[in-house]
């Protein structure tokens, strides 16, 4: 070996990295404190150029062992030294955690198991013993894995005036071992491979970031849904959307819309009626017509009346209207000089002057008013 790859050899092996398996911190050339994997590192050349391979070998380097004498269990090391202490009626190795149960007296003189978690990155209790089930779950991330515990309770409560056994879940995260959640809520949804919970109590619904380990919003909306980075919440029967691609989530739509569409560039929002919106919640197209419609790339066609044969269409250009139809002026001027000119041979030929009056204001006045009325629903 040459001098070059004897110090490389060293500095390699004294290296902390990432574990390939689980994420967690390891120096190379050891074991994984959290996985129990051997992390090992060789060295090679391609075209002359130096290149490393980590590699991973599972290892028998932590076990679960039971005290003869009392029958308590503990966990020992490959090395017999002591990581979890023998004071517990079970464990369960869900590496880099160890569930921890004790069994607890009941009043008519059973027994009942209740379990904890035990970190042993920090060599401590993480989740006290008071839980009926937790369970380990984890998903990778570029730069190793999120690690999320899930705390599950039944408890006595009121459901529908009667009292039953329900079933209670918390969270807690597992990397930077703090409580996100307390063990209070019915049901847990998750989203994007575990990187998203929706959680719900009284018939409320939340969300939380478990990646980030914020909660997003508590408990204040009838339903959300995740669509991509964006997420809808409503109340009663109004929606609004909010863009989550931040730790913080950020207002695009206010709780004011009977339904919201998204689409590659806009979003087709409802008010009574339809108009459309872009993704930084300004307006393009008011909600004032009955449906909107693609007619072609950028072209919508938009339906006034009733859907009746009244339509406008329009182009869009990004976010700005650069061509669209507008009402037209050749009935309004036709029924102008039809009403004159029958003004004259009524007032002239009918036996009642007024007749002729009325005759013309009403040929005047309606296709007036049809003008004004379709006036509103130009785009300007």
């Amino acid at each position: 070996m040459s001098l070059w790859e004897t110090y490389f050899t060293d500095i390699m092996a004294h290296e902390k990295i990432t574990c390939p398996f689980c994420g967690g911190m390891v120096t190379v050339g050891s074991v994984c404190e959290y996985c129990g994997n051997f992390v090992s590192s060789t060295s090679f050349k391609v075209d002359g150029e130096k290149k490393d391979t980590i590699h991973t070998s599972k290892q028998e380097t932590i076990r679960a062992v039971q005290n003869t004498e009392n029958g308590k269990w503990g966990v020992l090391d490959s090395e017999g030294l002591q990581i979890v202490p023998f004071e517990y009626d079970s464990v369960r190795i869900v590496l880099p955690f160890v569930i921890i149960g004790k069994k607890m007296s009941l009043r008519n003189n059973g027994e009942k198991l209740l379990l904890g978690a035990y970190s042993i990155k920090s060599k401590k209790i993480l989740v006290p013993i008071e839980y009926d089930w937790i369970d380990v779950k984890s998903y990778r991330l570029e730069d190793g894995k999120c690690f999320y515990l899930e705390t599950a309770k039944n408890v006595l409560a009121t459901v529908r005036n009667e009292l039953r056994r329900v079933r209670k879940y918390g969270l807690y995260n597992g990397n930077s071992e703090i409580e996100l959640l307390p063990c209070k809520y019915e049901r847990f949804s998750y989203y994007e491979g575990g990187s998203y919970l929706i959680f719900s109590e009284n018939d409320k619904s939340g969300l939380c970031n478990i990646r980030e380990g914020e909660v997003m919003f508590p408990c204040i909306y009838k339903n959300i849904w995740l669509i991509g980075k964006y997420v809808e919440v409503t109340e009663d029967k109004y929606r609004g959307l909010y863009d989550i691609s931040s730790n913080y989530p950020i207002q695009i739509l206010p709780i004011l819309y009977e339904e919201i569409r998204l689409t590659d560039n806009w979003l087709l929002v409802k008010k009574q009626y339809w108009g459309i919106s872009n993704y930084a919640g300004e307006e393009i197209i008011p909600c004032r017509y009955d449906k909107i419609e693609y007619d072609g790339e950028n072209k919508l066609r938009l339906f006034y009346d009733n859907q009746t044969k009244h339509v406008l269409q329009i182009e869009l250009d990004g976010d700005k209207v650069v061509k669209g139809d507008a009402p037209h002026l050749s009935s309004v001027i036709l029924s102008l000089i039809f009403s004159f000119f029958s003004f004259f041979f009524l007032s002239f030929l009918a036996d009642d002057y007024w007749v002729g009056v009325v005759f013309s204001s009403i040929t005047v006045c309606f296709p007036l008013f049809l003008y004004i009325h379709n006036k509103k629903y130009e785009i300007r």
